[in-house]
């Protein structure tokens, strides 16, 4: 247990660093490596069987693939909408967003029928809770590496202002030497 949870924190570790890569990076190669760290976490956590593992991960996938369509379903209906709306938009807005999570509800309830005929009834709570912990984890680590690169932005800009200031104090410095060197040459 303990060597597949070193493999698992191996896993994030590598796949976070990927993640950190500049913006410019492809998102579907992101998305795929995030892919790729999720399974390493449910296949850890949930202790599947191979046998389990043949008929769980295509049905996880089609759940996903399925959320998916739906979120992305909301966001695009969001974006149409615009900043400035009406009040007859807003309740458009309203009632489709509470459509979409009904969606979602119906989605999870056919889905976890369908896991536990594949999964035990302990699998599948671990199924939703290690999926709420990855979510936390990558919420977490984003917002870890915001912060740490906001912190590196200001510590290059102090670091710029610094090193005027550093400069204009060896200047003076070097000015007192002279100014010493001077003197001293004088008392001769």
């Amino acid at each position: 247990m303990k060597t597949r949870m070193m493999i698992t924190v191996c896993l994030l570790a590598l796949t976070w660093g990927a993640m950190a890569q500049p913006p410019r990076e492809d998102m579907g190669h992101r998305r795929q490596q995030m892919e790729s760290a999720r399974i390493a976490y449910l296949t850890d956590r949930l202790e599947i069987t191979p046998e389990q593992a043949q008929a769980f991960w295509p049905l996880y996938n089609e759940l996903e693939d399925k959320r998916r369509a739906i979120r992305e379903d909301m966001m695009k209906f969001r974006a149409d909408m615009g900043e400035e709306i009406t009040d007859a938009q807003a309740k458009q807005l309203i009632d489709k967003h509470l459509e979409m999570r009904q969606k979602e509800l119906n989605l999870e309830k056919e889905y976890t029928t369908k896991m536990m005929e594949v999964l035990t009834p302990q699998q599948v709570v671990r199924l939703v809770k290690s999926e709420e912990d990855f979510r936390q984890f990558i919420i977490s680590e984003l917002r870890d590496r915001r912060r740490d690169e906001r912190h590196e932005g200001r510590r290059e800009g102090r670091d710029e202002r610094h090193e005027g200031r550093d400069e204009r104090q060896e200047g003076r410095r070097d000015g007192r030497r002279e100014g010493r060197h001077e003197d001293r040459m004088l008392n001769k």
